[in-house]
């Protein structure tokens, strides 16, 4: 698939370069939700959208600490192999 849809700061990056997509976009998206529900905080931060879908089209992010450091590490790991940059590199929903 090649048409672009979704939110800012949600899409998974291989839709952002227009290389094409498959259900594994879906993955990076529940591994953003994640990353939300757990911090309470957007993924990819930006004074305006052009920022965001920068940071969200290079995936680039953080995992603040007093954020992260009461959430399991195994949460984190797993909402790490969610977000890789490379869809290839993702987990996958039935791992």
């Amino acid at each position: 698939m090649y048409l672009r849809c979704g939110s800012p700061g949600y899409v998974a990056p291989e839709l952002l370069d227009d290389r094409g997509y498959d259900t594994q976009a879906d993955t990076f998206s529940a591994g953003v939700i994640m990353y939300v529900m757990m911090t309470g905080r957007p993924l990819f931060r930006g004074d305006n959208i052009s920022e965001i879908l920068e940071k969200n089209k290079n995936c680039q992010f953080e995992f603040p600490k007093q954020y992260w450091d009461q959430i399991s590490p195994v949460a984190k790991d797993l909402v790490q192999a969610m977000l890789k940059n490379d869809p290839n590199e993702r987990v996958t929903a039935s791992q």
